[in-house]
């Protein structure tokens, strides 16, 4: 049997999100040992890619905003399913999360008066949406990371887990295998917190990080923890849909909260043919009062006008730009318009700065000048593991689960910015719980090593099958089978259909040759996480089978209607019987307190693209040698190119197609996390923003695209390398120090001058492209340009009262870097690293300390 190597943490937190980051965070201050187990690297995961902002009554643009509207919005929003004891301490907390954030250095966009800017969105009664920017997920993570790396945990990056264990009906602890090298796992608990996100890489069309296969959802069920709501699957409205490379891609709420407007083929504002009776009195009903109420909030008023019905529920929107196709009104590649470009063009370009650089590279499409094409992209899934309300502990003792992986709070139908508020709040209290809970316990339970070898044969099983189809291609047909059968339109015969593809397509996983062996082998991965994929999408076309009503995202086109009278008080929950089948049943939550009740609407509760040509892109394979040198040989793969590819749409075709063992890392492939990393044609470059056709342009006729992975770092194997001296040089950095403060005041103008600071992606193309450290090595005594930028944000911060100047010097070396600006011209970002970071930090080093001025006015205080 292969070794495998053991770990002991008190609580071991799974999933490095916002929810993972948070939950870590709780239970380190809790003086307990934690460790941190993450499917990405550190920063990359999912939540980077949440646009619009996290929703909380803090009432800064609107006074008549309340913790208790806010309920009442969410649980009018999630067609009153889901838990409202959940609702209710989201509401309450949610403030007091995003306060925390401020005193952690996070800045978000401010009011005239210097608080907290808040946006509207679909479903809010008043703006209430903390934002920075259209980028508020980034900026939540990398608080949270920074925040975190200084807590003391242990965090094991890009590692993958696969069972749970559990000993006398209680978790133990959990099994993983590293993606970078293959070695195996266990981790010995005494209690674990899920928080690993979603489900909805099992759509062909979806919004989803690549690590949203469904694992945490599976394990859970595995475990025989009981899965609640799985019929309810959110397709955001609005996702990119052109070219075909970016289908899905998430288009940001903030568009229609900024004053956007939704447009069929024929010019036609339809949305105002969708408004659902629960929803007439609040939203206008001509374009006139729609437009009053966008004058009056771009103004700064209080709204008094009803607000556009663009501004609808996301299940609303969806289906009606869906209905809009059926009728044959879709614009020119099957989704609707959506329109800002009627509103003045910079603050079109300040408030939407993702948006507009994300069209601009993408799609070519100038969103201050042109409509974009949009259209329903799968989101979020608002099923997952049923939690106590108070505590987050599952069904199975010792198990907590936080974020999209757990369910309750959003019911049928989820806001918009109520996750990453979901996030902060619930990963707390799962922290919380899960910390004081591993008190209670005073050692470590064994683990059956039967169960550790069955899990050990399960994993590697794949590496040595021959002959079996390469898993890509089984994952591609799963997905394109939920998008056809299990997507945002469904009826009985499909959904039949759809259980019974997912038994062949189960029977075809068990047989896929991954090929390769176990350094940073996709196929080896996407082999091992089919089995996840398919258990989660036979929970959600079960579920979507049962429930024969519309609510919410669940459409059933041969049950059209609302049924308030029995599917109204039940929600479905799925478990493992005995006999290892899928059972489903049905239950209630408790009955709403009175004085809740009463904040409740009475009424209520009763194609493809055109073919280019092919393209050989040379690419370096290879791993290091005994001395950690990069050894290996550039291989060259021809490929048919697609219209309005980008560099990681071919690799992933080589790997779909030639090579399911070339290693890739990636995440989010919509420029916002800084996974995909490598150099194209000898240049730096994210291969998910490096559109092929610019490719070509400089790529000599006749000659391959060349691709390596980055020089700066050690060799990983293929196109992956080891970035972690960035989490260590992250940990030397003193954190933000300020007073500690209930409201972060400060002006605008502040947050502005800090915003392209924290608009870094920390994809360290500046540090691969420094010569300090890729040609001397440095990486001991020089911080590189990444980490200036970050202490120069710190050096700007207004309520920061740390000294870093000496530590800029000395710690840092800031001497050494001799402005070539070779960092500033590779930033995907556009920060001007060079005259905005590392130049007035010089200037503050010489200033300190070779100004003869103050080093006399030094020398008179210290005597």
């Amino acid at each position: 049997m292969d070794e495998v190597l053991t770990h002991e943490h008190d609580v071991v937190v799974i999933g490095a999100g916002g929810a993972g980051l948070r939950a870590a965070i709780e239970a380190s201050a809790a003086g307990v040992s934690v460790a941190m187990i993450c499917k990405s690297m550190l920063g990359k995961a999912h939540t980077v890619m949440a646009e619009g902002g996290a929703a909380a009554a803090l009432a800064n643009k609107d006074h008549r905003d309340s913790w208790q509207t806010h309920f009442r919005d969410t649980m009018k929003g999630g067609k009153y399913l889901g838990d409202w004891r959940m609702a209710q301490i989201h509401a309450q907390q949610s403030p007091d999360r995003i306060r925390e954030l401020e005193q952690w250095g996070a800045v978000f966009d401010r009011t005239p008066k210097g608080l907290t800017s808040q946006r509207n969105f679909g479903g809010h009664t008043y703006p209430r949406l903390a934002h920075i920017g259209d980028a508020t997920g980034l900026e939540l993570i990398r608080t949270l990371q920074q925040k975190g790396v200084h807590m003391g945990m242990d965090v094991f990056m890009e590692f993958t887990v696969r069972r749970l264990f559990k000993t006398d009906g209680r978790i133990s602890g959990c099994f993983a295998y590293d993606r970078n090298d293959g070695t195996l796992h266990v981790f010995k608990a005494k209690t674990v917190v899920l928080a690993t996100g979603g489900i909805t890489r099992c759509w062909e069309v979806c919004s989803g990080s690549w690590e949203y296969t469904g694992e945490g959802h599976a394990i859970a069920y595995w475990a025989g923890a009981k899965m609640g709501d799985m019929e309810f699957v959110q397709f955001h409205p609005t996702g990119m849909i052109w070219p075909p490379s970016v289908k899905g891609i998430l288009v940001t709420e903030g568009v229609r909260g900024e004053g956007g407007v939704l447009r069929n083929s024929e010019g036609d504002r339809f949305m105002f043919d969708y408004v659902p009776e629960m929803y007439a009195d609040e939203f206008a009903d001509t374009e006139e009062e729609a437009l009053a109420w966008v004058d009056e909030v771009i103004s700064g008023q209080l709204a008094t006008k009803r607000r556009p019905p663009e501004l609808l529920t996301r299940d609303v929107v969806a289906k009606a730009i869906n209905s809009e196709r059926g009728a044959g009104r879709a614009s020119e590649h099957g989704g609707a318009y959506l329109d800002i470009s009627w509103r003045d063009e910079d603050e079109v370009r300040k408030k939407l700065p993702g948006m507009y650089h994300q069209f601009k590279e993408l799609a070519a499409v100038d969103i201050t000048k042109q409509p974009m094409e949009v259209g329903p992209t799968a989101h979020y899934v608002m099923g997952g593991v049923k939690v106590d309300p108070y505590t987050q502990e599952t069904s199975v003792p010792g198990l907590y689960a936080a974020g999209e992986v757990a369910t309750g709070l959003h019911g049928a139908n989820r806001l918009g910015g109520n996750s990453l508020s979901d996030l902060i709040v619930f990963g707390r209290i799962a922290g919380e719980q899960a910390a004081e809970a591993s008190k209670q316990m005073g050692y470590f339970a064994g683990i059956d090593q039967a169960e550790i070898d069955e899990v050990v044969t399960e994993t590697l099983a794949p590496l040595s099958r021959e002959g079996g189809e390469n898993p890509a291609k089984v994952v591609s047909d799963l997905r394109e089978m939920m998008q056809d059968k299990a997507g945002i339109i469904r009826t009985r015969d499909l959904l039949l259909e759809s259980l019974s593809d997912l038994d062949k397509l189960e029977r075809r996983a068990n047989i896929t040759s991954p090929g390769g062996g176990r350094t940073y082998n996709p196929g080896w991965h996407q082999a091992l996480e089919l089995s996840a994929m398919i258990d989660v999408s036979r929970m959600c076309a079960l579920a979507a089978l049962r429930r024969e009503e519309s609510r919410g995202a669940h459409t059933r086109d041969d049950f059209p209607e609302t049924d308030h009278s029995h599917w109204g008080k039940v929600n479905s929950v799925i478990s493992m019987g005995d006999d290892g089948s899928m059972d489903i049943a049905y239950s209630s939550y408790p009955e709403i307190a009175e004085e809740l009740k009463s904040l409740l609407d009475a009424d209520d509760l009763h194609e493809g693209g055109v073919l280019m040509d092919e393209v050989t892109f040379r690419v370096f394979r290879g791993e290091p040698d005994a001395d950690g040198e990069p050894f290996g040989q550039m291989i060259d793969y021809t490929v048919t190119l697609d219209e309005g590819m980008v560099v990681l749409d071919v690799i992933h075709r080589i790997q779909a197609e030639q090579a399911p063992d070339l290693s890739c890392r990636w995440n989010c492939k919509a420029g916002k996390c800084g996974s995909c990393s490598a150099e194209v044609n000898g240049k730096p470059k994210l291969m998910c923003m490096t559109r092929m056709e610019d490719v070509l342009e400089e790529t000599p006729d006749g000659e391959p695209v060349l691709v390596k992975p980055m020089q700066a770092f050690p060799l990983t194997k293929d196109l992956v390398t080891d970035a972690s001296w960035a989490y260590d040089m992250d940990r030397r950095i003193t954190p933000i120090s300020g007073p500690e403060e209930s409201d972060w005041e400060f002006r605008q103008e502040e947050a502005d001058r800090l915003q392209e600071f924290r608009s870094c992606i920390e994809c360290m193309l500046c540090v691969n492209t420094c010569h300090v450290l890729r040609e001397h090595q440095m990486f001991d005594d020089f911080a590189g340009p990444r980490f200036f930028v970050r202490l120069a944000g710190l050096e700007m911060h207004p309520l920061d009262t740390e000294s870093r100047i000496p530590e800029i010097k000395d710690d840092f070396g800031i001497g050494y870097c001799n402005i070539t600006k070779c960092c500033t011209e590779v930033c995907p970002a556009g920060i001007n690293i060079t005259d905005n970071a590392i130049i007035p930090l010089k200037e503050r080093v010489v200033t300190e300390f070779y100004d003869p001025l103050v080093m006399l006015t030094r020398k008179f205080r210290s005597d």
